[in-house]
């Protein structure tokens, strides 16, 4: 049995903060134990978050716009400090915001286009995931990763996600 699992619903901070609904959060249950309302369906502390997924069938500029606020606000959330053993105390890391998208509606680059309605500083979005476009990541102050080409065996951005999601943990 894992002790790493996924849910859905809002992720919380200890100062009364909360999330937008998010689609997929994935979480360790004993770090801080979440308050499920269903066997899936609760609200999850932020300090347990390590992913918050936000999946859309087809992407379009609303859908960025609408996702990067659902993220903003991931963002902002508060994580109780750790304490280590020589009592210094350190924040935790913010959860690592996926958009995972089946299909697009144009033909062109979907990072350029995320980009271009991204006006933040550090974007909202850290892993950027469309089905037959291509997979990115943003680390160290720079977008990563690959655009799909023809010849490319089917949905190796998908394994791109899981491979990338394991090397960021």
């Amino acid at each position: 049995m894992t002790d790493v699992v996924c849910g859905t619903g809002k992720v919380i901070d200890s100062l009364g903060n909360k999330s937008d609904q998010t689609d997929i959060v994935v979480f360790h249950k004993k770090t801080v134990a979440p308050v499920l309302l269903s066997s899936q369906l609760g609200l999850f502390p932020v300090e347990c978050v390590r992913y918050a997924f936000e999946v859309k069938s087809t992407l379009s500029a609303t859908e960025i716009k609408n996702t990067n606020v659902k993220f903003r606000a991931l963002a902002k959330l508060k994580s109780y400090p750790k304490t280590h053993a020589d009592r210094t105390m350190v924040s935790r890391t913010t959860p690592t915001s996926v958009l995972l998208v089946f299909s697009s509606d144009i033909v062109g680059d979907e990072l350029e286009r995320y980009l271009r309605h991204t006006e933040d500083n550090f974007p909202p979005c850290s892993v950027l995931c469309v089905l037959g476009k291509g997979y990115w990541w943003y680390a160290s102050g720079k977008w990563h990763g690959m655009r799909c080409v023809p010849n490319m065996p089917p949905f190796v951005e998908y394994a791109a996600v899981h491979n990338g999601l394991n090397e960021q943990s």
